[in-house]
């Protein structure tokens, strides 16, 4: 959220403004979403197994055994 509240907060509000920003600040807003979603994967890795198991999967090429359709990713 705090990466993409100041690119939402500028496109709302410089569109009723007449685009007044500056293109460094627009620039810097977009590179902070830009970097919200290459930290995703990082915290989602860093906190869910679920998504290391899947992650695993895909990488090591065994989601395209036959019966990678039934693997379950959440322990019981």
């Amino acid at each position: 959220m705090v990466s993409w509240l100041p690119y939402t907060i500028d496109t709302l509000i410089d569109a009723f403004m007449g685009f007044i920003t500056p293109a460094y600040v627009y620039e810097i807003c977009c590179w902070g979403a830009y970097y919200n979603s290459a930290m995703n994967p990082l915290i989602y890795a860093f906190f869910y197994p679920w998504f290391r198991k899947a992650i695993k999967l895909i990488l090591s090429g065994k989601i395209l055994k036959g019966h990678s359709s039934t693997t379950s990713l959440f322990s019981e």
